[in-house]
C-alpha cells in the first residue's frame, strides 16, 4: 500500500506492513521475523520497548437498528445500557480502545462473540456496539455506521511502535527514528 511505499522510500529498505493479531505478531517480533509492531493502545510486554508515536480518537460502531443510531455524538452514559463487543485475542492483548475507555468510565456490559455471523447478529439484533478508531471510512452503509464519542469521554488513544529491547539492525533504528519524528505528519497525507 501507500504507507509501505512511503516507508520504503524514506527508510531506503523494502518495507512491508501486514495486519496480525497481537499474540502472533509479538511472537514474530521475538523470533526476529519482524522488526517492529504498531499497536493501537499501549503494550506492556517483557523484553519490548513501547513508544507512543501519535494518537487516534475513539469512535462507536453500531448497526442500523441500534436505538442510538440517530445520535450524532454519544457519551459513556448513553452507551451504558448496551453491550460492547469484547475479544480476548484483541482486547486481552494490550490497552486497546475498549480497555482504555473502560478505565475512563465506560460501563457497558461486555459481550464475547466468536464468529463473524455472531458479530452481525450482535450489531443487528442485540443492540450491541464496537469501540474502534473513529474513521467514517469504516462505516458499512447502510448496515453499520461509525459514530462520534463525546470529547469529554473520549480519551486520546496512543498509536505505539513496539520493538525489542537492546541492539537492533540499522534498518530498524531508521524505522524507529522515522516513526518518532514523522508519524504524526502521516495522518495528514
Amino acid at each position: 500500500g501507500a504507507v509501505s511505499r512511503l516507508m520504503t522510500h524514506a527508510l531506503k529498505v523494502n518495507t512491508r506492513l501486514s495486519l496480525e493479531l497481537g499474540d502472533r505478531a509479538l511472537a514474530d517480533l521475538r523470533t526476529g521475523r519482524i522488526d517492529a509492531l504498531f499497536t493501537i493502545g499501549r503494550l506492556d510486554a517483557p523484553g519490548c520497548v513501547c513508544a507512543p508515536i501519535g494518537t487516534v480518537t475513539p469512535g462507536v460502531f453500531m448497526g442500523r437498528h441500534h436505538p442510538l443510531r440517530d445520535r450524532r455524538r454519544l457519551s459513556f452514559d448513553d452507551l451504558a445500557p448496551y453491550p460492547v463487543l469484547w475479544s480476548d485475542a484483541i482486547d486481552g492483548f494490550n490497552d486497546t480502545i475498549l480497555v482504555t475507555c473502560r478505565r475512563r468510565g465506560l460501563a457497558s456490559p461486555l459481550a464475547r462473540v466468536e464468529t463473524n455471523e455472531g458479530v452481525v447478529d450482535f450489531l443487528e439484533n442485540r443492540d450491541g456496539f464496537i469501540m474502534g478508531v473513529n474513521l467514517k471510512a469504516l462505516s458499512i452503509k447502510p448496515f453499520a455506521m461509525m459514530h462520534d464519542l463525546d470529547p469529554d469521554d473520549a480519551p486520546p488513544i496512543p498509536v505505539c511502535l513496539v520493538m525489542p529491547e537492546g541492539a537492533r539492525r540499522p534498518e530498524a533504528e531508521r524505522l524507529d527514528q522515522f516513526c518518532r519524528n514523522e508519524f504524526s505528519r502521516m495522518k495528514h497525507i
